[in-house]
């Protein structure tokens, strides 16, 4: 069996040779692989408050070149830690801060002060792209969470609400969703960039 450390190796090097999306979309949920800088503690039966996987710098982050339309949206997933951060990302990619959505998970996380029950997602623009309003729905989600990072089918379900037309890509995606494109390094496939 490997080791945390060599599994975050091998994703690595499966992470490099990644093929680059071919074409650009109206619509971009990214989970960047924060720099919390305890990847090599992972422990899924107790700390799950740092990553199993590769963590990027935040110039890395920031250096993510996008593929989008000329008016796009962008769901940039972070934690209150790196809240500051996502701005810059943000303001770095040269996009505008629109709103937040707010995932408040049934159960607490890790915490030095208060335990962290929530996950953030800064929604940011390009252009002038249109989203169909909800007028059923709010800015914070109540669900559970799943596996380490996972995001719930509630997000993406909002997501496609307001933009059912869009072009979708999931950049650092770890698994394939209907009607979406798919970029990272997917559980249980080889090497594929965005499906066609």
């Amino acid at each position: 069996m490997l080791s945390i450390k060599q599994k975050i190796e091998e994703l690595k090097e499966k992470a490099q040779s990644l093929p680059q999306p071919q074409r650009l979309y109206n619509l971009v949920v990214i989970d960047p692989p924060w720099p919390y800088g305890t990847q090599d503690k992972y422990d899924p039966e107790g700390n799950r408050g740092v990553s199993p996987y590769p963590e990027m710098s935040l110039d890395e982050i920031k250096a993510i070149r996008l593929p989008l339309l000329d008016d796009a949206v962008v769901f940039l997933w972070t934690t209150s830690q790196f809240l500051p951060a996502a701005f810059d990302v943000v303001n770095a990619r040269g996009l505008e801060y629109w709103f937040i959505i707010t995932w408040v998970k049934q159960r607490f996380g890790v915490g030095r002060i208060l335990r962290h029950q929530a996950e953030y997602v800064l929604v940011a623009k390009k252009g002038n792209p249109k989203l169909e309003p909800q007028p059923d729905k709010g800015d914070v989600i109540f669900a559970s969470a799943g596996e380490h990072s996972e995001k719930p089918q509630e997000f993406y379900d909002l997501v496609s609400a307001l933009c059912p037309d869009c072009i979708k890509l999931d950049y650092f995606a770890r698994k394939r969703r209907p009607g979406w494109d798919a970029y990272g390094t997917l559980e249980g496939e080889a090497n594929e960039g965005a499906a066609p």
